[in-house]
């Protein structure tokens, strides 16, 4: 079923079957959620042939070296966060930020413009494939947690 575009919707412009790509201009178009107490965040970079959905995901923080109770557990990160690197997809990749907050990123191919359901399909299996990584780092208890939204 086709409708009247409505034109804009924010940094998106949506054409008659309703798929949305970034609007000239609007800039980058992104937005921030929180999957098992951690902040994600995606954008809609580049354009067709080459446009992605670029994921990042924060992991949690290495203790600090100034923290003497955490010397152990600060080895204990570097050595579990090495494991992870390499067990990680190939077209992953993991930072540690100069404030030692640890963050995977994904670019996933998307062709724009694209659905709202295709948008969130895509999401969706990320967060599936990153559930075992998650897990790990839970359970290892490796990472100090940081504030959800808030850095």
């Amino acid at each position: 079923m086709k409708f009247a575009p409505p034109g804009n919707l924010g940094p998106f412009s949506v054409d008659p079957s309703g798929r949305i790509a970034p609007r000239s201009g609007a800039g980058l178009p992104r937005f921030s959620f929180q999957w098992r107490a951690r902040k994600l965040s995606a954008a809609l970079i580049g354009k067709d042939p080459d446009s992605s959905l670029m994921i990042s995901a924060w992991l949690g923080r290495v203790p600090s070296s100034a923290d003497a109770g955490a010397v152990g557990r600060r080895e204990g990160s570097f050595d579990a966060l090495r494991l992870l690197l390499d067990s990680l997809p190939s077209d992953w990749r993991m930072r540690l930020l100069p404030d030692h907050q640890v963050c995977l990123d994904a670019a996933i191919p998307l062709t724009l413009p694209t659905s709202a359901v295709e948008l969130l399909t895509e999401i969706t299996r990320f967060l599936l494939a990153l559930a075992p990584y998650l897990d790990l780092v839970d359970e290892e208890a490796v990472l100090e947690p940081i504030c959800p939204m808030h850095g």
